[in-house]
């Protein structure tokens, strides 16, 4: 039987891969999410938590003013992150 896992390519984008049931369980424990809003925004390293850093840079990335100073909730507001 055929199953669809997702994971990130070197680009960052999310891809859509095939796979077959017995393997799932080892593809999710090495990075493959099964749906692609398990993808968390901002999280540079995949690994379910956005972390601190991960915002400022996030915040960085995107222009934000005062993004080494402002408090990370002010950054996750700007960002559209939910807390």
């Amino acid at each position: 039987m055929a199953c669809y896992l997702y994971k990130k390519d070197e680009n960052g984008d999310i891809v859509k891969e095939e796979c077959i049931a017995q393997d799932v369980a080892n593809m999710l424990n090495h990075g493959y999410k099964s749906s692609p809003d398990d993808f968390l925004e901002g999280d540079l390293n995949d690994d379910g938590e956005v972390t601190n850093e991960e915002v400022r840079q996030a915040a960085k990335d995107a222009g934000v003013d005062k993004w080494e100073t402002a408090r990370i909730s002010t950054l996750r507001r700007e960002l559209g992150y939910d807390d």
